[in-house]
This record gives C-alpha cells, structure tokens and sequence, in this order.
C-alpha cells in the first residue's frame, strides 16, 4: 500500500492484518527505539560513592552501593 487509493481498496484486508499482528486497529502512537544509556564504570560508580559517604548523603550512597552490586553480580553471574 503506497497510495490513497491503495488504502481505500484494501482498507478491509489492511484492517483484518493490523488486528492480527496488533490486536486493535486503533494508533496508539508510533513506539520510539530504546536507547542504550552509557553504563558507569565500577570505578566511576566508586568514586561517587566515596563522594556521597564523605558529604553524608548517606541514601545516595546506599543507592550507588546498590548499583556496585549489581553491575558486579552481573559480570560474576
């Protein structure tokens, strides 16, 4: 379907295949690729936490910890 008159000829069948594929003809807005967000390094990750601990900006560092573990746990397991 390139054209207007495409769309108005095959508007039955266009709709029966966007349900199937879709579930629902109804647009519910286009879907926007994810982007990939620069992970930070262990050692960056430290650095802040260290920061946090020494402004006693105790949550923040409890979070950055937190972050640790995880990239951690996940190049271990």
């Amino acid at each position: 379907m390139g054209c207007p008159d495409c769309y108005k000829h095959f508007r039955s069948q266009a709709k029966n295949i966007l349900k199937k594929i879709h579930g629902t003809i109804t647009y519910t807005g286009a879907k926007a690729p994810a982007m990939e967000i620069p992970k930070e390094s262990k050692s960056q990750l430290q650095k802040r936490l260290e920061k946090a601990v020494k402004e006693e900006r105790y949550e923040d560092a409890a979070k950055l910890r937190d972050q640790i573990r995880k990239l951690e746990k996940g190049k271990n397991g």
